[in-house]
């Protein structure tokens, strides 16, 4: 269960009204959905989308691996290389 449906169900406040005023590990970078092109029918089902505060890499699951059936391997993402070396 993504960020929206939590929140949405527990309070009854849509997430994406809210985002811009959250500090997140997104703000000022671009996002991997964008780096890696991911289709506009597929990221926003993601936890990466709906729990932009972490970055990709620290959610339990991308929608690109429900999808795909496939387990992520972050050391060699271009997405990882780029930003986890900022949070050092």
């Amino acid at each position: 269960m993504g960020c929206d449906l939590i929140i949405s169900g527990t309070l009854g406040i849509n997430i994406s009204n809210m985002r811009m005023g959250m500090a997140d590990f997104g703000e000022g970078r671009k996002p991997c959905w964008v780096i890696l092109d991911c289709p506009k029918y597929v990221y926003p089902d993601c936890l990466v989308y709906q729990c932009p505060e972490k970055p990709c890499w620290e959610n339990e699951y991308t929608q690109n691996e429900v999808l795909l059936g496939i387990k992520r391997e972050c050391k060699y993402c271009k997405v990882f290389k780029i930003y986890n070396n900022d949070r050092d």
